[in-house]
């Protein structure tokens, strides 16, 4: 991702075309089924996404809550959970659709740009309310 580009972009980019790499029967029938027997491939994978996604989302959050600290310093566990949540609504759409068998819309970009939206709306407020809760 381009620094140099907004986070929404980056964001939308990333996701947009995460979503229709993982958005297969059976990726998300095997990665799930994997998890619930404890292979881990699925352990290695999401500290793959925290390490590379997740991690420098929870930092890039701070500068839009209007937090000054380093970039280079490590997120809290709550950063972090605040994080993972944009990543865990995007994975529960593949999970809905093929492990529930429920219907999604069509339009994963759309999707994923509205989740975006919402997300970037509700995060920093979340962060800056971690700032005067002292967590």
């Amino acid at each position: 991702m381009r620094p140099d580009r907004t986070l929404k972009e980056r964001l939308i980019d990333f996701y947009t075309a995460y979503l229709h790499s993982i958005y297969r029967y059976d990726w998300v029938r095997i990665f799930v089924f994997a998890g619930l027997k404890g292979v881990r491939i699925t352990q290695r994978y999401l500290a793959l996404i925290q390490n590379k996604v997740i991690v420098p989302v929870a930092v890039e959050l701070r500068s839009l809550a209007g937090d000054s600290r380093d970039k280079r310093s490590s997120p809290s566990p709550e950063e972090l959970e605040i994080a993972w949540g944009l990543h865990g609504e995007l994975f529960y759409l593949a999970v809905r659709r093929w492990i529930y068998n429920m219907p999604v819309r069509d339009n994963l970009d759309a999707l994923v740009e509205n989740a975006i939206a919402c997300f970037l709306e509700g995060a920093p407020a979340a962060i800056r309310d971690l700032g005067r809760t002292g967590q």
